[in-house]
């Protein structure tokens, strides 16, 4: 590309095209992020290259009212972005790179499903085998020191070997 970079102008019709910045206040594996409005500013260009899920604006901020360390998150043409970093160029314009979050994006098509979970960090199907899905114990232990000879029959019950690293009780 020789270091040139390309710049798309944005226009609907007679409409600016605007951009939301955020604060976010939720993790970035949760479906509906818990954001708070702090500004909303017109894109006049793309900075190219760009797609749906890696965008560059470039947008004029007045410096003195927006403080960027306060932003985290954006909202473009009907999708969220987690901002990865702010050039801030001169005069005010900055270049804002994103990173789609299609969680939030597509929040409400993912709300509006009828599925069954194969997997969950809280929860899942018992009617679903899942190897890694946790299984829920008696909380009664009984800790015993191991014997010096194991009897391999069905009637003497089964082993189970508990190994503690330093720092941790059984």
């Amino acid at each position: 590309m020789g270091g040139a970079i390309r710049l798309l102008p944005l226009s609907l019709g007679h409409n600016m095209v605007t951009v939301n910045l955020y604060k976010n206040f939720s993790g970035f594996h949760r479906l509906n992020k818990n954001i708070t409005l702090v500004e909303s500013y017109p894109v006049k260009q793309l900075v190219e290259p760009t797609d749906d899920y890696d965008i560059s604006i470039r947008m004029t901020v007045p410096t003195d009212t927006l403080r960027w360390d306060n932003v985290n998150y954006m909202r473009f043409d009907d999708a969220y972005y987690f901002i990865d970093h702010v050039e801030q160029l001169r005069n005010g314009v900055s270049v804002v790179h994103g990173n789609m979050d299609l969680l939030m994006t597509y929040r409400d098509a993912i709300n509006g499903l009828s599925v069954e979970a194969l997997r969950s960090s809280s929860h899942g199907s018992s009617r679903l085998q899942d190897d890694m899905r946790r299984i829920s114990v008696d909380s009664d232990r009984i800790v015993s020191r191991f014997q010096t000879q194991i009897v391999d029959t069905e009637g003497a019950g089964c082993y189970i070997l508990v190994t503690s690293q330093s720092g941790y009780q059984i």
